[in-house]
């Protein structure tokens, strides 16, 4: 430490080199701080790598009937009782007034037994597979009975189903089905109308959707004890 006198004030010079309390002091908050930003650092990764994880899911097929004046190669209408009512393409009538299926009203004793068949494919075991539709009812007094699920093609018989829905609404629903088979097997989606009525029933926007299996990223976070010390 050296003094300078000028005049009534007197400067003290201090080392450069801080004192070896002040260093010992200054290394343990930046040990302290990085210590912490290690650990919110890979929480962070850990929760974003979940996260990921947990939302995986893949469209395996579309139709909205927008881009055809007929209905679509992706859709085959099963007419079961050989009537000559079966599902059409419609211009209008569907979400937001867009194009969309149709089947009209058929004799009461007779009865609507019509389908329609799309995405064949192989679904796999253990894999989740979602089939999800829009459907509103013509004339809120004759509503509708329906059924939708997934088919087996080796038999051509239901693998699973909804069972029998009744439809009672002029305003499109979403309807919802998910299988997680236990085996594997070669099959397609059905979606079905059951009635005998004197109205009408509509259908737009179908899809089939893939869930990952959830396979949450732990590792990241599992190294936080491990590492942060």
């Amino acid at each position: 430490m050296e003094r300078e006198n000028l005049g009534m004030i007197t400067f003290v010079k201090i080392s450069e080199t801080p004192p070896k309390f002040f260093n010992d002091h200054y290394t343990l908050i930046t040990k302290k701080k990085l210590s912490t930003m290690k650990k919110f650092i890979l929480i962070a990764i850990g929760v974003i790598s979940a996260s990921a994880s947990l939302n995986a899911q893949t469209t395996l097929f579309e139709e909205n009937f927008n881009g055809v004046d007929s209905m679509p190669a992706s859709m085959t209408v099963m007419n079961y009782n050989n009537d000559n009512v079966f599902f059409k393409h419609q211009q209008s009538g569907g979400v937001s007034g867009s194009k969309c299926a149709f089947i009209s009203w058929t004799a009461v004793g007779n009865g609507n037994v019509d389908n329609l068949h799309f995405y064949p494919a192989t679904f796999i075991a253990g894999e989740t597979y979602t089939l999800k539709f829009s459907e509103r009812i013509g004339n809120s007094n004759y509503p509708e009975t329906i059924i939708f699920g997934f088919a087996n093609s080796a038999n051509n018989t239901w693998f699973s189903n909804s069972g029998l829905v009744t439809s009672t609404s002029t305003s499109y629903q979403e309807r919802t089905f998910s299988i997680t088979p236990n085996v594997t097997f070669n099959g397609f989606a059905i979606i079905a109308n059951r009635s005998d009525d004197a109205s009408g029933w509509y259908v737009d926007d179908i899809s089939v959707t893939l869930s990952s299996q959830v396979s949450v990223v732990t590792s990241p976070a599992s190294q936080i004890t491990k590492n942060s010390a």
